[in-house]
């Protein structure tokens, strides 16, 4: 095997990050970078999602090349991720280049799909760390009409509302 094969094949590229993005968010990490560490997080989560994705389609009997998105957004909400904007991405992508939406992800779209599924899950989560110091201490829920109830309440409220109760306070 020569050089050149090496650098040609596939397993050099290691997306949906690759190293040297890898490296160089880690160097601006270490020298103080906050926004360098959080693409670090999701970069790194991203590459073991997709080790994760491999494992998960050799168990499930799904060869290479032969995932379908309805696979791949089963495959997202078993790892907690969010699936709604898959098809709207995976549309956008695939008008731009003339291709069906129901053909096999390539790797590359699976890369792109599992990085921005994993950003969203990190914006999910909300912003991490210290607080404003004029912050609210209980801001006030939108969905109740500026009252103020905690987000496990408002769950619960919401259930009974759908199991057909009526709740006034």
């Amino acid at each position: 095997m020569k050089i050149y094969d090496i650098v040609n094949e596939d397993v050099a590229t290691e997306a949906p990050m690759g190293l040297a993005s890898r490296l160089g968010n880690k160097v601006m990490s270490k020298l103080g970078s906050k926004s360098a560490g959080a693409r670090l997080d999701v970069g790194n989560d991203a590459n073991t999602m997709k080790k994760d994705l491999a494992t998960w389609m050799s168990g499930s009997g799904i060869a290479k090349g032969q995932l379908t998105p309805d696979d791949f957004k089963n495959f997202l909400g078993q790892k907690g991720l969010p699936t709604t904007n898959v098809d709207a991405m995976l549309g956008q992508s695939r008008s731009a280049s003339g291709r069906d939406e129901n053909e096999m992800l390539s790797n590359p779209e699976v890369d792109e799909l599992l990085k921005k599924a994993v950003q969203s899950g990190f914006r999910d989560q909300g912003a991490k760390g210290r607080q404003s110091k004029f912050a609210a201490k209980n801001p006030p829920m939108p969905s109740m009409g500026g009252g103020r109830v905690d987000p496990a309440t408002q769950q619960m409220i919401d259930k009974l509302k759908a199991a057909g109760y009526n709740v006034t306070k």
